[in-house]
């Protein structure tokens, strides 16, 4: 019985140890593909990946950043809505889902996400001159001066 114990032990160890080391070459194969732009690659090895470290959100970030560069949006917009809502901040990540949702008519949305972009980097320019035109929409035209301006003080050419 302890002989029988000790091979079901031994057999687990093994098959955990296959499985980590499987899981590490899939996570590993899927940013060598991302960082050279084989972006279908990518994304198979990111789903082997995360069929198991589902809680993984750099790894849904970078899924879906292949999955914008290959202009599926809805499919990069899962991913990176997933990637938030484990804590991955990222300010590039943020203003595309701000476009997708304007885009989208949510404005709301939009907005949100366009805040978030400022707050992560109060340079981005585009994300300032977006929130100034949504806050006209709103008729909040005090808030859309302060987003103007904030732009225009960054970057005193900017065309609005």
């Amino acid at each position: 019985m302890k002989i029988l114990l000790l091979i079901i032990s031994v057999l687990i160890a093994a098959q955990s140890a296959y499985s980590y080391d499987s899981l590490k070459i899939a996570y590993e194969n899927a940013i060598d593909a991302y960082e050279n732009d084989k972006f279908e690659e990518a994304i198979v090895q990111f789903n082997k990946y995360l069929s198991v470290a589902s809680a993984h959100d750099e790894a849904f970030h970078l899924r879906g950043n292949a999955y914008y560069k290959l202009k599926n949006y809805e499919k990069a917009m899962e991913d990176y809505v997933r990637a938030y809502e484990l804590g991955y901040i990222d300010a590039e990540m943020f203003y595309r889902m701000a476009r997708y949702y304007k885009e989208n008519s949510n404005n709301e949305a939009a907005f949100t996400f366009f805040q978030k972009t400022v707050d992560t980097d109060s340079e981005n320019t585009e994300a300032y001159i977006e929130l100034g035109r949504l806050s006209i929409q709103k008729e909040d035209y005090e808030g859309a001066t302060r987003y103007f301006r904030a732009a225009l003080a960054l970057d005193p050419k900017v065309p609005d």
